[in-house]
This record gives C-alpha cells, sequence and structure tokens, in this order.
C-alpha cells in the first residue's frame, strides 16, 4: 500500500516536471524554480530570459542573466537576451548585452546585423525635419551606441556604427511614401545612407505603376514630389539581396553596407551617388530583368560601371550571354568591368531574402 501511494505520487509530479516549457516567460520562470536538476535549471533560466527579451522586457531578463553563476551560461544568457531585445526593437539593450556575451560577442553582433530590419520603423518622421535635426538624432543615436558596444576590436566596433548609419539612412525614406529628396542630398556618410533608402523607397513607388528604372529614379531625385498612392501600409524590405561580390579594383574604394547584405559603392557627388544608389535599387526589385543594366557598363563613371557590371553579373542568366546588347557591350568594356564576367558564382553570392 505504502509503495502504491508513492508511486502514484510520483506520476503527479513527474508529468509537470517533464512536460513542454511554458510559452509564457512568467510561467517558464516558475517553473525553472521547480527544476531539481542543477543544469536544466540553468538552461531554463537562460531560455526565460530569451523570452522576456522577445517582449521587451529587459529588465527582467538581465536579473535573470545576473543570477546565473557559471561563466559560460551567464554569457550564453546575455547573448540570447541580446538577440531578443534587437528583435523587439530595443537594439541598444541589444547591444549592452550582446558585450557581455564574453567569447561569442561577435556573432552576437553579427545575429543583430540580421535581425533589426525593424528597428528604425519609426524613423521616417525626419524625413519632414531639417538636416541639422536629422544630424543630431543621428549622433543622439551613435553616442548611445558606443556606450553600450564593448568588448570587441576597436574596427568591429567602428564597421557596427557605419552599419548602423546605413540603417537609419534607409530608414528615413523606407516605406515613408515621400520623394522630397533635401535630406538625402547631405554630405558624407549620412547622406550616401539616405540616398540608399530614397532609391529603394523610389523604386517601390515606381514599381506600383509599372514605371520603376534606374532613369525614372534619377528624374524624381531631379524633379521631387510627394506620393501618396503608395503608403507604409504595403512598405516590405523583402527583395533580392547579395552577399556581395568585391572586385580586387574595389577594395580601397569608399563602400557602405545595403539592407539585407553586401555593399555598394559611394560618391561625394550626390547625383552620381543617386545613380549607384538606383542601380542597387533596381537590383532589389525582384522583377527587374538583368538587361537594364547594359546601358550603365560603359558610363563614364567608373563606380557607375563597376556597379553595373556586378549587378549585371548577380543577375545574369544564360540567355542574357548572348543578348546582342551584352555583347556589344561587354566588347567595349574596360578591364575592370570585365573581371566580374569572369567569375563563377556560389549561392551564398547571390540570394533572394525570403519573407519570414
Amino acid at each position: 500500500m505504502i509503495f502504491f501511494l508513492f508511486f502514484s505520487c510520483a506520476q503527479t509530479e513527474s508529468p509537470d516536471l517533464l512536460s513542454p516549457w511554458p510559452t509564457d516567460p512568467y510561467l517558464l520562470l516558475k517553473r525553472c524554480e521547480k527544476e531539481e536538476i542543477e543544469e536544466l535549471q540553468i538552461t531554463c533560466r537562460v531560455q526565460a530570459a530569451s523570452d522576456f527579451g522577445a517582449i521587451n522586457e529587459e529588465s527582467i531578463g538581465a536579473d535573470i542573466c545576473s543570477k546565473i553563476k557559471s561563466k559560460v551560461w551567464n554569457e550564453e544568457c546575455h547573448f540570447r537576451l541580446g538577440e531578443e531585445l534587437a528583435s523587439a526593437g530595443n537594439i541598444m539593450a541589444g547591444f549592452l548585452h550582446c558585450s557581455h556575451s564574453g567569447f561569442y560577442a561577435m556573432n552576437c553582433f553579427t545575429h543583430i546585423g540580421r535581425r533589426k530590419d525593424d528597428v528604425f520603423k519609426d524613423n521616417f518622421a525626419l524625413a519632414n525635419k531639417s538636416m541639422e535635426e536629422i544630424q543630431e538624432s543621428h549622433a543622439k543615436m551613435l553616442d548611445e551606441a558606443q556606450k553600450n558596444i564593448f568588448n570587441v576590436p576597436e574596427k568591429v566596433k567602428v564597421s557596427l556604427l557605419k552599419d548602423l548609419t546605413a540603417q537609419f539612412g534607409i530608414s528615413v525614406y523606407f516605406g515613408r511614401g515621400s520623394l522630397e529628396y533635401s535630406p538625402a542630398d547631405m554630405n558624407g556618410l549620412l547622406g550616401a545612407a539616405m540616398r540608399t533608402g530614397y532609391a529603394m523607397e523610389a523604386a517601390r513607388i515606381l514599381s506600383a505603376d509599372g514605371n520603376a528604372s534606374v532613369e525614372n529614379i534619377i528624374e524624381v531625385w531631379n524633379n521631387p514630389t510627394h506620393v501618396d498612392a503608395v503608403t507604409a501600409t504595403n512598405a516590405t524590405l523583402h527583395g533580392r539581396y547579395h552577399s556581395g561580390l568585391i572586385s580586387p579594383y574595389e577594395h580601397k574604394l569608399a563602400k557602405i553596407n545595403l539592407q539585407g547584405g553586401g555593399t555598394r559603392l559611394i560618391s561625394e557627388n550626390p547625383q552620381e551617388d543617386i545613380t549607384i544608389a538606383a542601380l542597387e535599387a533596381m537590383y532589389w526589385l525582384e522583377q527587374t530583368p538583368s538587361e537594364s543594366f547594359i546601358p550603365w557598363m560603359n558610363n563614364r563613371s567608373h563606380l557607375i560601371r563597376l556597379t553595373a557590371a556586378k549587378l549585371l553579373r548577380l543577375s545574369m542568366t544564360p540567355e542574357l550571354r548572348k543578348n546582342p546588347r551584352f555583347i556589344q557591350a561587354k566588347s567595349e568594356a574596360d578591364g575592370k568591368v570585365l573581371w566580374y564576367f569572369k567569375q563563377t558564382l556560389s549561392k551564398k553570392k547571390h540570394r533572394i531574402k525570403k519573407p519570414q
């Protein structure tokens, strides 16, 4: 009888401890305290901290991590918390916890870079502001980021700050429905970042009526207007991206990161730079045919030539090699342009970013 009672009690307790963890972080945290095996309790707490990060409860997640004494698991806790906070829109707190993730801090920062598409989703209100106000907001963001990024090499920190600038600039325009270009006429890296966003927004708006092209983006830039028909409600950053195809002739040229991966060349001349940004924006539109880049292969600007050749190579189809226009343009191209067409691409070099 005593054995039967003991067995019955054991049967009532075990299902609770062996059942799947709750998806509610508050219930999960209570569950963690019931775990009698230390290793299971630690992994449970790491998951709880991550789940609190996903709902932007940074202080609760940080408190959970602080109570994990194992160095490895404490760093893992900060890693997971940092990732989820960034995904929830709290990128600065994400940076802070990545900085506490020890040996894997760099991986943590990289993951944040891939998950922050919507971090600046409200920034397009800045396009109504003056250049001074936009610069002030950008400087404030960089200052906060610098305080939260540490335990990484200086060059890594600089790269992260440049990536933030790229994302910030894109977010000023993308999805807003406005093509007033004044802020995007700004000099420096921030200006180039905003021209990237401007070109993507122009491509998005123009594509609604089937009028997207490099030429039309430049035309809109030269004759700015406001468009109400296409707004943020159907704006999505999902499109065609590339992880980069950088020729040896580009290594010393100025670049800026692109949304989703890869880089683009930048020019100090805004008119030349908007052309480069427009080429990249048209590549981003999945429906853009590769032959649309052919006319730009022999442009007088070497930056435009290199950009067009790269994008043409990345989007090239077997049929295009037989295209008379391509054959003619290739016969007139210089050696720096021809370099791209001698390269064999792997799938990693050319991908479509799919909606999650």
